[in-house]
């Protein structure tokens, strides 16, 4: 897609399956109704990707889609095709999209507000991001307060950057990478995407709203810390591990910083060398080790 095609800022996709049976038709219809309210300047369109559900999620987000009032110049559908996971269903609201933006949004997860994403969108544009990216609140059922998952990119090898739901990504770049890359089968694809973006010399840029809470208890939630603990090294290691002189042990190590509490003093200095040449990485590992160390391992 072309700049000149783009008709809004910015396409939601939520890929869903089988939503009734898994007793989450108030969070779709939390999930629809908050990005109804969205005031973003260029519009807003929802596309809902869903994976031949067998259970009426179809008509029922039709119901909810036809009793949503939305902003004029703005527009939602919902349109059906197999899938295999809830990524290729990404991919396919993906080729659907006409937003210079795209952002992928969980049918359990929800916008805060109706101005924090445009305020952000205002900032991507500006800059000419072709990532933009915020912290995220995470809320689980019966816990009052949210806690703030702070994002930065410079955090990527640790995998403690930001998640999917808080990315906003030029759905031209999204197109030329291929969408997802179906063939790793995980459950931390936008990771792998934020990689390739990142080694093929994209822009990101952060924002200081944070717009979007991602549900701990959602369809995701409960298998992410386990796919990303077994997918994410591997990925780190393919696109940028490998020319650093990096071991899939050491990428391993870096995840969440645990390598700091297994190993000595020298070997993660060893890992802040092979480091170097990613400054903004060595000094996010630098400080890290240096504030475990100080204080007395």
């Amino acid at each position: 897609m072309s700049k000149e095609q783009a008709i809004y800022t910015l396409t939601v996709v939520t890929a869903v399956r089988n939503l009734i049976e898994a007793g989450r038709t108030d969070m779709i219809r939390r999930c629809i109704q908050s990005v109804a309210r969205q005031k973003i300047e260029g519009g807003v369109e929802h596309i809902i990707a869903d994976g031949a559900s067998t259970d009426g999620t179809v008509a029922l987000i039709n119901e909810i889609l036809d009793e949503t009032p939305r902003l004029v110049g703005c527009r939602a559908e919902v349109f059906s095709k197999p899938d295999r996971q809830v990524f290729e269903g990404m991919n396919n609201g993906l080729a659907r999209a006409h937003g210079k933006y795209v952002l992928f949004l969980n049918s359990d997860d929800y916008f805060i507000g109706t101005r924090k994403l445009a305020k952000s969108l205002r900032l991507f544009c500006k800059e000419d991001a072709d990532v933009g990216y915020a912290d995220t609140f995470l809320a689980r059922r019966g816990v009052r307060h949210w806690a703030r998952q702070h994002s930065d990119i410079n955090k990527l090898p640790f995998a403690d950057h930001f998640i999917h739901q808080s990315m906003v990504t030029k759905t031209s770049i999204m197109r030329e990478m291929g969408g997802f890359d179906l063939s790793l089968k995980g459950t931390c694809l936008e990771n792998d995407l934020s990689m390739r973006i990142l080694k093929a010399g994209g822009k990101f840029v952060r924002s200081a709203q944070c717009f979007c809470v991602y549900s701990l208890d959602g369809m995701t939630g409960p298998g992410r810390g386990v796919g990303v603990r077994s997918q994410h090294p591997d990925m780190f290691l393919r696109h940028f591990g490998t020319e650093l002189g990096l071991s899939l042990e050491e990428c391993i190590g870096l995840l969440y910083f645990e390598g700091i509490g297994n190993w000595s003093e020298s070997e993660c200095r060893t890992v802040l060398a092979k480091l170097s040449p990613r400054p903004e990485w060595a000094n996010v590992w630098r400080r890290a080790v240096n504030d475990i160390f100080r204080n007395g391992k």
